[in-house]
């Protein structure tokens, strides 16, 4: 039954509503110029970003129109995730999203966007299922920007994607056997995005003036496929087919009770864009009754866990930075048995080191060339600094 753990995982990270309007709407990286988006704007290889999340937003998102005023202070950074913008060629597959020629990396995965004079186009995705990656398709790609955008621009994008994964499935299931090679999701999905207000937006770590917000609403229809190598006979719970064809409803409630093999869903998200933001300076998902789901936004490491104690992170120095073979930190407090971590853009620790001062020289000769998030975790396993570094 471990099979089903793992096809359980595949379904779960696949139709998650991250995958859709998460990145349609937050990763949208622009600033404008009086309220109107161009090209120009859109953020650039080399930006990072720190955005902080909520899972329980008390903020009013308010109503359509102009000279809107947001107050959004008390947001609350739980979580906080380092977005780097790369070029495509940082990835060992970019060469599966040709036409991209910008590549946003996060906790959630890695997003490969084109960048052109009147539009921003999403073409797809790289994310971690378990035992492999897989890339995700756009087919055709999802317009995120048109060019140029003010108060009441709007737009629709009709696309889809197939993905698929190796199961491996070959077990006893109520004395029936089961053997199953591997699963496959279809997409189908409309999103629109309409710009419906401006005002001022008011963040815990900063204000910003001349905001744009724009309603995005994804509509997906998901139909989960498996294939077979040899008929599945077992009356009269299981009939299937050789080769690939719908996953029955009882076998994927065996992994999750609420899975069916075609799922209806749809995904709502208000996103606020600021003057050279580079970015969506805030992004809420919200529910058909406009209830507040989640909230992403920028936020950096002070912001950490400030409604539930009073834990402060550390002030500290990396330099050089750029580094080539190493580089120092320094703080004015002591760092003795806190623990450094380096980790790559694909979320991976690929360096730890024990810190003996408060001004440690670490070495880096042998790190590829790129950018690394650097962070100090202390003796009770809290992280207490984060910082970007490039290796040059």
């Amino acid at each position: 039954m471990q099979h089903f753990v793992f096809f359980k995982v595949y379904v779960k990270k696949i139709i998650m509503k991250k995958i859709g309007l998460l990145f349609s709407s937050l990763f949208v990286a622009f600033g404008m110029n009086a309220q109107t988006l161009t090209s120009s704007d859109f953020g650039s290889i080399g930006d990072s970003i720190f955005l902080g999340s909520d899972q329980t937003p008390n903020v009013s998102i308010g109503t359509p129109g102009s000279g809107k005023v947001w107050d959004f202070d008390t947001l609350n950074t739980e979580t906080l995730d380092t977005l780097f913008f790369l070029p495509p060629s940082s990835f060992p597959n970019a060469s599966n999203f040709p036409s991209a020629n910008l590549a946003i990396s996060s906790n959630e995965g890695v997003f490969f966007f084109e960048k052109t004079a009147s539009a921003v186009l999403n073409h797809g995705f790289s994310i971690d299922l378990g035992l492999i990656v897989s890339d995700v398709n756009y087919v055709p790609p999802i317009t995120l920007l048109q060019f140029p955008a003010t108060l009441g621009t709007t737009y629709s994008t009709n696309s889809g994607f197939v993905a698929s994964s190796y199961l491996g499935i070959d077990t006893n299931v109520f004395s029936c056997q089961v053997t199953i090679d591997s699963a496959m999701l279809k997409r189908k999905s409309t999103t629109t995005v309409t710009f419906d207000a401006s005002g001022t937006l008011h963040l815990p770590t900063a204000s910003y003036s001349n905001v744009l917000r724009a309603y995005s609403v994804e509509t997906t229809r998901d139909s989960i496929f498996i294939y077979a190598p040899n008929p599945i006979n077992c009356p009269p719970f299981l009939n299937i087919p050789a080769g690939w064809s719908l996953a029955p409803d009882f076998l994927l409630q065996i992994a999750n009770p609420n899975l069916s093999s075609v799922i209806l869903d749809t995904n709502r998200v208000y996103s606020w864009y600021a003057p050279n933001g580079k970015f969506a300076v805030c992004a809420i998902d919200v529910d058909h009754n406009n209830t507040l789901l989640s909230a992403r936004f920028v936020s950096d490491s002070s912001q950490i866990g400030l409604s539930v104690n009073e834990n402060q992170w550390i002030q500290a120095t990396l330099y050089p930075n750029p580094a080539q073979n190493g580089f120092t930190i320094q703080s004015a407090i002591s760092l003795e048995q806190n623990q450094l971590q380096l980790v790559d853009i694909q979320g991976r620790v690929i360096k730890t080191q024990l810190l003996t001062s408060n001004n440690m020289w670490i070495d880096t000769e042998t790190l590829n060339q790129g950018i690394y998030l650097v962070q100090v975790i202390d003796t009770t396993g809290r992280v207490i600094y984060r910082n970007k570094l490039i290796k040059q």
